[in-house]
């Protein structure tokens, strides 16, 4: 409703998500059981979805009721929604080998699987670009030294190395963001 800001708070002794208005007024907190940290509003303004503070399994709340149920029953480091929330973006663990995964959020199901550049690579961030038709992310070696950012376009195979990033930059890597133009 582009009226609300969403975020997390600790000060009732566990993590919950919050409500404020944008000039900060009117706090209420909305989740009572099973907090966690915001990701994303529906379209329609009906849903909050939040990663779970602790197990990092994919959670949301309805703005109407209240009710709080899972979503997507794997723990993940972070999850990212597409523009129209008709997708999710997460790493995927196959043996070794960390894969960029799209799913639905509607049932779980993975959409699509994509190979990162390097098969050793470990995925620090993920974003969807405005569009909605291809994902950003941040990797980096196995030894955390050498950080890139690609461009992940839907209907590739393969990523495009937008550049590699180098210290102070990749300190804060873990960071990712995108314009909307």
């Amino acid at each position: 409703d582009s009226s609300s800001v969403f975020f997390s708070s600790n000060r009732t002794g566990t993590v919950q998500i919050w409500r404020m208005d944008q000039d900060g007024a009117n706090q209420t907190q909305i989740t009572d059981r099973e907090g966690g940290f915001p990701l994303f509003v529906s379209p329609d303004n009906q849903w909050v979805y939040y990663s779970h503070g602790i197990n990092r399994k994919l959670w949301r709340i309805s703005l109407k009721n209240g009710s709080q149920e899972v979503i997507f029953d794997q723990a993940k480091p972070f999850f990212a929604f597409s523009p129209d929330g008709s997708r999710l973006a997460f790493a995927e663990k196959r043996d070794d080998q960390t894969l960029l995964a799209t799913a639905s959020p509607a049932d779980g199901k993975i959409l699509r699987t994509y190979q990162l550049a390097d098969k050793k690579s470990q995925l620090l961030n993920i974003i969807w670009m405005p569009d909605g038709k291809s994902l950003a992310y941040i990797s980096t070696d196995a030894n955390y030294r050498n950080y890139a950012l690609f461009l992940q376009k839907e209907n590739e195979e393969k990523p495009q190395l937008i550049f590699s990033l180098v210290e102070p930059i990749a300190e804060s890597a873990a960071a990712l963001a995108v314009s909307p133009d």
